[in-house]
């Protein structure tokens, strides 16, 4: 029966061997579908920025031609959107910060095990900064209020990011969804990491020279950015793909790897 089932105890009662759960929830599919919903309204306030706000949320201070919204701007034109987007998706953040912190550890190495508590508080402190800058997104650009969340979030999704890559690069896992979800995860990583280096020299050019079409360049890096820290957080649900909430009669609710 040991062979059959492994589990993976939150308290004591899981480590019994129960009868058949009652119910069961996907972990994988709970993750899958709850970070898509958040990646698809991200993209619906774009597309409703463009057709309903185009014109206001392409103003530049010193109007040279801008063509792409900047995501200050469609937070800004968006912002009882993105504060349902952010706080409804909190708890979700807040379990897969969880999940890896309790779960990970068990597939990593001894050298990168250690490596997932930064994760964690990276990745916390990433969710922190983007509920500021959907509280306070109506605030202009150059406002600390602004500037040191937008800061934080860049920094800090760039740390757990890379963490986390690092972290899976020497796992002991070898399935095929934890190899796919590396894969993705790099391959996100690359796009992110290179977007960050590339929207500072634009922003600069735009503050200094107001260089036409540079904001929009620098507007799609930001949504380059949203986007791949977005579609990072999704791939967790490959990591927990056959994780499960259950519920029996004896054990009561419990997480097991089916």
């Amino acid at each position: 029966m040991h062979d059959r089932v492994k589990l993976l105890p939150i308290s004591a009662k899981d480590l019994e061997i129960s009868v058949a759960s009652r119910c069961r929830i996907s972990v994988g599919l709970l993750l899958h579908f709850g970070c898509s919903f958040m990646i698809v309204l991200t993209i619906f306030t774009l597309l409703k920025t463009i057709m309903v706000d185009y014109e206001r949320s392409t103003i530049t201070h010193c109007h040279v031609l801008h063509i792409v919204p900047t995501a200050s701007a469609v937070i800004q034109f968006n912002q009882s959107s993105w504060k349902l987007l952010t706080w409804s998706h909190l708890p979700l953040r807040l379990l897969i910060a969880w999940l890896y912190c309790r779960y990970q550890q068990r597939v990593l190495s001894r050298r990168s095990g250690l490596l997932i508590y930064l994760f964690v508080l990276c990745f916390v402190v990433n969710i922190v900064s983007n509920i500021v800058i959907a509280e306070f997104g109506d605030k202009p650009g150059s406002n600390w209020i602004h500037v040191v969340p937008t800061l934080s979030s860049w920094i800090t999704s760039c740390c757990f990011m890379a963490t986390m890559v690092y972290c899976m690069a020497y796992s002991q896992n070898t399935e095929p969804h934890h190899r796919l979800s590396y894969l993705l995860k790099r391959k996100l990583f690359f796009f992110h990491l290179s977007a960050s280096v590339v929207i500072w020299p634009l922003y600069f050019l735009h503050v200094e020279f107001c260089v036409p079409l540079v904001y929009s360049l620098f507007a799609i890096c930001e949504h380059i950015l949203m986007l791949t820290n977005m579609a990072y957080v999704w791939t967790s649900n490959l990591d927990f793909h056959n994780l499960y909430i259950c519920h029996s009669r004896r054990n009561g609710f419990y997480m097991r790897n089916i």
